[in-house]
This record gives structure tokens, sequence and C-alpha cells, in this order.
């Protein structure tokens, strides 16, 4: 009665590995689709900040150096674009390296950075936004970004008014974060 030892089973079966990485094949097919859109939707929102990031710093360079800065828009197409700040429009190509340039620091944002999000327009003078000196002003404009997530157009706008104001909004309030244009 004492002599006896009772043998455990230790470990899987291959039936029961093939069950749980059939499970885990399910869970990731159900899930894989909401996260690319997710991650759609995030790059709008990185966007959305970088522009309003880019609209700060220009006026606070502007002020510091007590000269103009400029934002230049560069959009071969709606899918191929940069976005490059600097301290001289003439030599500011920012599809050329090393050419927007604030402080010694490449300012340039691309549709590198963010695959699928196009650049829809921009009526701004001149491709650019020239901001003054004095309190950040300019003339005002829109530029218009958009992505596909979900089968669904998300967008987003950057608005400039003359005084200065920068705001990041939604035309048709489809982005989750910024508030729809008025």
């Amino acid at each position: 009665m004492f002599g006896r030892k009772i043998k455990l089973k230790q470990g899987m079966t291959l039936v029961e590995l093939m069950i749980v990485i059939a499970l885990i094949s399910i869970a990731l097919v159900v899930a894989v689709p909401s996260f690319s859109g997710f991650f759609a939707k995030q790059k709008l929102r990185g966007l959305g900040g970088e522009l309003l990031f880019f609209t700060k710093l220009a006026k606070a360079e502007a002020a510091k150096k007590s000269s103009k800065t400029y934002i230049v828009f560069n959009r071969t197409n709606a899918t191929s674009w940069c976005i490059g700040l600097s301290e001289d429009t003439v030599d500011c190509d920012c599809s050329t390296a090393n050419s927007c340039v604030v402080d010694d620091i490449e300012r340039v944002v691309s549709s590198a950075d963010y695959q699928g999000v196009s650049f829809d327009s921009h009526n701004f003078t001149g491709n650019k936004i020239t901001i003054s000196p004095y309190k950040g002003r300019s003339l005002g404009g829109t530029a218009t970004f958009s992505i596909t997530a979900d089968g669904v157009i998300k967008d987003l706008s950057l608005k400039r008014s003359v005084m200065g104001r920068d705001r990041v909004c939604s035309i048709n309030g489809t982005s989750l974060r910024y508030p729809k244009c008025t």
C-alpha cells in the first residue's frame, strides 16, 4: 500500500497544444483588423500634435530672434508631401535633407513619417505660413489631411487665424481626439 508510487501526468498532449494554438489564431484573426484601424487613427492624431508643435515653435522662434519664421508646405501629390520649419524661406525645401533648420536642428514632417495620411489641400499664400515676430501673426489659412480607417475617412485640419491662433479640428467631426471645426 505504501510502496506504490502514483505517476502524475506532466506536460500537455499534442491535441491540447493544437486546441490552444487554434484559439489563439482565432483571437488574432478577430483582433488584427481593429488594431490596424487604431494605428491609422493614431497616425492622424500624431500629425495633429506635430502640426501644433510646429506652429508654437515657429511663433517662439520668431519672437526670440525678432525675425520672421516660415512653415513651408511641399505637396507633390496627396500621398507624397512634407512640411518644413525654417528661419529662411529661400533655403527651406523640406524634400532636401538639412534645408529646413531651426537652431541647427532639422525640422521636417513628411509623408514618410505618416504612411497612409493624405495631404488633401491647403490655402496658405505661397505654400507657406510666414509668422511675424510681432505676436506670431500671419495670414490665415487651412491645411487638410485625411486617412481611411476601418472603411471610414478620418480628417484633420490645421486652421490658422490672422491673429496667430492655431487650431486642429476635424471638418466632418470624424477625428476622435479633435473637435469638429466650426
